[in-house]
Parts: C-alpha cells; sequence; structure tokens
C-alpha cells in the first residue's frame, strides 16, 4: 500500500501562485504605451513556457518528497518465541533404493519419499525458523535458519543424489546442524536427522557431535528409513532381501536418547508421515503472533528529480539558453513514470537464500532469470521516455528576446514638412534625415523605438517596430 507520512505538506503546493499573485511586485520603470504592436511581438517565448513548466515540476517534487512517500508491503505475522529447527537429511546413494511402498501399492525410492512427506511437515511449522542440512561424505548447509518456509521447501526439492557424494558422514551434518545453533537465542532447539545407513565418512564421530548438541540444549530426534524386506529378482528367481541392513539403529537411538529426543523407524511413506505428526505433538507451534509490515521510504525519488531538475534550470539559464522545446507541456507525460517505477520495484522485491557452495552453480541462471524478468519493464521506461521528449519538440536554435520586454523607449521624431525637400543640401532635407536616422538605427539595440512624423495629422500614428525591420526601413 503507497501513502504520505505528512500528507499535510501538500498545502503548500499553492504557496509559489500565492506569493506570484499578493505579493507587492518589484517596481519597473515605467513603459511607453502605444496604439498597436506588430504581430506576435508581446507574446512569451518556447524557452520560457519550458523553464516556467521546469519549475512547477521541481516545486511539485519538493512537496511529495517533503510529504513522505512510504511503501507499506503485505503484512507479515511473527513469532515473538519461536523454535529453531534445522532438518538434517541423507543424501548418500543409498537413498535411491526403491523400497518405499505407497498406499497404493507403487514404490518409490527414498529420498522422493522423504521429500514428500518432509515438505508438508515444513509447510505445517508456521511460526518455527527452518534450516536445511544435507550429507553424504560431508556435511553442507544447504539453508540457514529462515522464517521463510518457501525457501527450505524448495531448497530441499533441489537436492539431488550424489551432489555431495555416495557416502554417510552423519557427524558431520549433526556437527553443521549444532554450529547454527551458536548465535541462537531461540528457547528450543531441535535437530530431525533422517538417515538410512550407518556413518562411514566424515571427521566427526556422531557421538561427539550429540554430546555438543547436548551442549548447546539442542534436541535431536532421529529417523531411520527404509524398508525391513523387498523382493530382488535374480538370474534363478526372486529372492527377500533386507535393505536396511545397514541402518544402524543402535547409533541413531543414542544419539536421540543422549539429547532427550526420541528415534523413530520409517518403513513406508504412511510411518513416515505419523512420525512426523508425533513430532509435531512433541514440539507444538506455538500460537502467539505478531503483525509486521515491511515499509520502504520512497522519498528519495522525489527529491533526486527536485536536484536534477534544479541543474536542468540553471543549465538552461546560462549554458545551453538557445536550447528549447518547442511543445514543452508534453514533459508532463513523464510524471506517470516516475510514480509508476517505485511502485513496480516494490511489488517486484524478493528475498531469497542460496546454499554458499551452489552460488557459482546457480549464479549465471539467476542472473539471466533476474534480466529475463526486468528487461521488459526497462525497454517501456525507455520508449516512453524518448515518446515523451520526442513529442515536446527539442529545438537548438537562437530565439531573439523582443524587444517589448526591455525597459528602454525612444521616439524618433522628423520633421515632414514641404521645407523638408529644400535642395540646399543634396539631394535634399529629407533625404539626409532619412540617411541620418537609418545611421542611428542600429546602435538602438535595446527596448523599443517609435517614429512620429511632424507635423501629426489626424492620420498620423506612432510605429514602434522590431529592430531587424527597423534597420531595413
Amino acid at each position: 500500500m503507497f501513502e504520505f507520512t505528512w500528507w499535510w505538506a501538500f498545502v503548500l503546493l499553492p504557496l509559489p501562485w500565492l506569493v506570484y499573485k499578493f505579493a507587492k511586485p518589484v517596481p519597473k520603470p515605467a513603459a511607453i504605451h502605444l496604439p498597436r504592436l506588430p504581430d506576435g511581438l508581446g507574446e512569451k517565448q518556447a524557452g520560457s513556457r519550458l523553464r516556467q513548466i521546469l519549475m512547477v515540476l521541481f516545486w511539485v517534487s519538493l512537496v511529495v518528497a517533503l510529504a513522505r512517500p512510504v511503501w507499506y508491503g503485505d503484512p507479515i505475522q511473527i513469532q515473538p518465541e519461536h523454535r529453531d529447527m534445522m532438518l538434517a537429511v541423507d543424501l548418500s546413494g543409498s537413498m535411491a533404493i526403491e523400497d518405499m511402498v505407497t498406499s497404493s501399492g507403487s514404490t518409490t525410492d527414498r529420498l522422493t519419499a522423504v521429500k514428500h512427506v518432509l515438505t508438508d511437515f515444513i509447510q505445517k511449522r508456521k511460526g518455527d525458523r527452518l534450516g536445511l542440512v544435507l550429507f553424504a561424505d560431508h556435511g553442507y548447509l544447504q539453508t540457514p535458519l529462515t522464517l521463510d518456509r518457501n525457501t527450505v521447501a524448495q531448497q530441499l526439492d533441489r537436492a539431488v543424489l550424489g551432489l555431495i557424494g555416495e557416502h554417510t558422514a552423519i557427524g558431520e551434518g549433526l556437527g553443521v546442524a549444532t554450529k547454527t545453533f551458536i548465535d541462537s537465542k531461540a528457547p528450543q532447539r531441535v535437530i530431525i536427522l533422517l538417515s538410512d545407513g550407518a556413518n562411514t565418512a566424515g571427521v566427526i564421530d556422531p557421538m561427539e557431535a550429540a554430546k555438543l548438541a547436548k551442549e548447546n540444549g539442542v534436541t535431536i530426534y532421529t529417523i531411520g528409513v527404509g524398508a525391513d524386506e523387498m523382493y530382488q529378482r535374480t538370474l534363478f528367481g526372486s529372492r527377500k532381501v533386507n535393505p536396511s541392513q545397514d541402518l544402524d539403529e543402535r547409533a541413531l537411538t543414542q544419539i536421540a536418547k543422549m539429547t532427550g529426543g526420541e528415534y523413530f523407524r520409517a518403513r513406508d511413506p504412511q510411518e513416515l508421515e505419523k512420525i512426523y505428526q508425533i513430532i509435531d505433538q512433541l514440539e507444538p507451534v506455538s500460537n502467539a503472533t505478531q503483525t509486521w509490515r515491511p515499509r520502504d521510504e520512497l522519498f528519495r525519488f522525489p527529491l533526486a528529480a527536485a536536484l536534477a531538475l534544479s541543474v536542468v534550470i540553471v543549465v538552461l539559464r546560462s549554458v545551453m539558453a538557445d536550447f528549447t522545446f518547442m511543445h514543452p507541456e508534453w514533459l508532463l507525460a513523464a510524471l506517470p513514470l516516475a510514480l509508476l517505477l517505485p511502485w513496480v520495484k516494490g511489488k517486484t522485491q524478493k528475498s531469497g537464500l542460496i546454499a554458499p557452495h551452489l552460488t557459482t552453480l546457480l549464479s549465471g541462471s539467476a542472473s539471466s532469470a533476474s534480466k529475463d524478468k526486468h528487461w521488459p519493464l526497462s525497454v517501456l521506461a525507455t520508449g516512453w521516455m524518448l515518446a515523451v521528449l520526442a513529442l515536446a519538440g527539442p529545438s537548438w536554435q537562437k530565439n531573439e528576446m523582443p524587444a517589448v520586454n526591455l525597459s528602454g523607449a525612444r521616439v524618433l521624431v522628423m520633421d515632414m514638412s514641404r521645407s523638408m525637400y529644400a535642395t540646399d543640401i543634396a539631394p535634399n532635407r529629407l533625404t539626409q534625415a532619412r540617411f541620418k536616422a537609418l545611421d542611428m538605427l542600429p546602435g538602438w539595440k535595446e527596448g523599443s523605438t517609435g517614429w512620429l512624423p511632424m507635423p501629426v495629422t489626424a492620420t498620423s500614428s506612432v510605429h514602434s517596430q522590431k529592430m531587424p525591420e527597423r534597420s531595413r526601413t
């Protein structure tokens, strides 16, 4: 939602107009009043209109910045007392064994069943900070503790076998998960460890890792995954085998009891789902919530626009005095774009977490996806500004300042009686007076000039012309 914190600042919008309308004007030198001016002499120039529009935009931008525009995001509910929970998932090669029988009778591999059930568990943990650790040959922090459940679920779904080896480093998985809690201030810290084998890799013994977790007040729930029996086809027919013969249930049970947790056995997806329901009851979600709305101060955008406009006004008054727009009113069409871009920026802001060891692999695709997402907006904004500038009609030509805007005024009185035709001065007096007037006119570059023939008749009038036209008379 978009709103202004200090909306009363908009009462200042008419202030310049009020000053112009009611303030005592600066006294000007008396001007000569002429009966008629040539067509277009007193009209305002395009450059003057452009400066007025820029000054209006400058003032509006300042007032909008003073009103403090703020963008408020959607409300976010947070728990004042949350639980920190790390999920440690085995990615060893044995997780590819297809011994998990679903309710429909079909079989699936262990990792797929774990992903399906664990994703539902993640979505139910509203208010808890969740994190994800993957372990095989070594343990890796895939997702740090975060309230963003969707990010954790996405990172779990992207996990593939063989990503970090084929063996099982249970001790390193527990050690990495416990290390995440070192700076945690949560009153409850829980690790859910899921594995289908025994510790066969890594540099940390599982019991040492469990002891470290106990010292840091961490409760560990362990889950052993894998069926007790399955039929395997051979050259001599089918035979019954135990696919979970490598599962070290004794170690998993000891780890759980050492930290005050429990060990569970999951032989199929249904048992695995019940186990997570039991953990939900043992570690219930807190119902106390607080609402927080992210906010983004947008005053910097109109303030930057006002600064840019002030620079343009100064440049137009000095260096670029010859540059103008033929239709400067079209520049007002850029205002909707200036208001739309911050709004779109606030709507498209997103956050996410990527494991450090995958940054190099995902950076290329992430950057290209970001470019693909934002290029239509960039093209639209660029096209909009080019169209506005084209419609405004930029022009680089020198516009002469009309004489009526200057304060100087003079009247040239010339005797037009018959005596001016005397030839005592060759060729005659009138011709010599005319030559003398033409010599003086180029020197009168400022102000307005009038011509009054004498003697004045009922039909004669005072004439005022532009300087280039006077020089040709």
